[in-house]
């Protein structure tokens, strides 16, 4: 007899919340056990608000989406120089060189490309200041769809002429040596 009143019966059991559907049918996180809207991104889930807030879990969403989906931990966006605000002020910079004949088009070409695979690569909200070595060689292997000679040879000296290239990439690219 007292085996059978220590047994909790289904009723007595708390029951969890119904889940909630999606906002709208392209809404791209989904609801978690947990009451969190979610996403799984590298075989990771991870969370961006309450189950009765899904227009703020979309933002909290969007803001560091590139730096989940590229496996970088995601950066605080503050007050600062931005990858694409350098990359504009360096551009401006050539352009007048361009227009004062001082330096040929084609290198201009050159540099807005290189420039353009940078902020792919890093993403164009991302702090300048947050930048480290270990970036740079990821975007020599990984971002770049050229073979290692012209990687070598031609790409990184550009990013090294656009962006300052700290002193331990330099020992790994004989290219980037001063």
């Amino acid at each position: 007899m007292v085996a059978q009143a220590n047994r909790k019966t289904k009723s007595s059991k708390a029951r969890k919340p119904q889940k909630p559907s999606k906002p709208y049918p392209d809404f791209p996180l989904f609801a978690h056990d947990t009451g969190r809207w979610a996403k799984k991104i590298r075989q990771r889930f991870c969370y961006f608000g309450p189950w009765d807030d899904p227009k703020g879990a979309l933002e909290k969403y969007n803001l560091p989406r590139d730096d989940l989906y590229t496996g970088r931990a995601p950066r605080a966006n503050g007050d600062g120089l931005t990858i694409r605000d350098l990359a504009n002020r360096f551009l401006s910079v050539k352009q007048h060189l361009v227009s004062t004949r001082e330096l040929s088009p084609r290198t201009w070409r050159d540099y807005k490309a290189t420039c353009e695979r940078i902020i792919e690569a890093f993403g164009r909200t991302r702090l300048v200041a947050d930048l480290a070595a270990d970036d740079f060689l990821l975007l020599a292997i990984v971002s770049v769809p050229m073979p290692m000679t012209e990687i070598m040879g031609c790409y990184l000296p550009q990013a090294a002429i656009s962006f300052p290239c700290p002193p331990p990439l330099r020992s790994v690219c004989p290219a980037l040596r001063p």
